[in-house]
C-alpha cells in the first residue's frame, strides 16, 4: 500500500519497502495496544496463565534433573567401586601369597624336624600331642633361661604320654 502511494510499483526494492512498512505498522499498533490500560480480569487471567506455565516448567525441569544422573556423581561412584575392587583384589592376592609362604615355611620346618626318619617323626608327633607348647614355654623367663654355646636354653617339662581322658563322673 505504501509502495503504491509512493508510486514505486516498478521499483526493484518495492518488496523490501513493503516489508519494512508492514513491520513499522505492526510496531505502531503494538505500541498502541500496550498503552491501553488492562482491566483486572485480564491481569488475573494473565497472572494465572504465567503461574501455571511456571509450575509446568518447574515440574518438567525437576523431572529432567531427577532422571539425568549427574556425570560427576557417576564418576565418583565408578571410581570408588574401582578402588574397592582393586583393594579387594590386592588383599586377596596378598593374603594368598602370605598363606602360601606360611605353608611352605611350615613344610620346611617339619621336614627339618623329621630329618632323622619315620621313628623320629612319630616321637615328635607324640610329644606335640602330649604337650601344650605355649604353656610349657611360658615358664621360660628370667633366670630359667640359660645361654649355652651362644644359644638360649630352658628346662621345660615334657609329657611323654597324652593326657588321660576325663574320668567318668559319679553323677549320672
Amino acid at each position: 500500500m505504501a509502495v503504491a502511494k509512493a508510486g514505486m510499483t516498478g521499483d526493484p526494492i518495492r518488496y523490501l519497502l513493503a516489508a519494512a512498512s508492514a513491520g513499522l505498522g505492526a510496531f505502531a499498533s503494538g505500541i498502541q495496544a500496550i498503552r491501553q490500560p488492562l482491566d483486572s480480569v485480564t491481569v488475573e487471567h494473565a497472572v494465572e496463565r504465567l503461574e501455571k506455565a511456571a509450575v509446568r516448567g518447574a515440574d518438567v525441569r525437576a523431572a529432567e534433573l531427577a532422571r539425568a544422573p549427574n556425570r560427576r556423581t557417576l564418576l565418583t561412584y565408578g571410581g570408588a567401586f574401582a578402588v574397592g575392587l582393586l583393594v579387594a583384589g590386592g588383599g586377596f592376592v596378598w593374603g594368598r601369597a602370605s598363606a602360601i609362604t606360611a605353608v611352605h615355611q611350615t613344610e620346611q620346618q617339619l621336614a627339618l624336624a623329621f630329618r632323622d626318619g619315620p621313628s623320629a617323626a612319630a616321637t615328635w608327633a607324640n610329644l606335640m600331642r602330649s604337650n601344650n607348647a605355649g604353656l610349657a614355654l611360658a615358664s621360660c623367663t628370667g633366670a630359667a633361661v640359660k645361654t649355652v654355646e651362644g644359644r638360649r636354653a630352658c628346662n621345660v617339662p615334657l609329657w611323654l604320654d597324652p593326657p588321660n581322658p576325663a574320668a567318668p563322673s559319679a553323677k549320672q
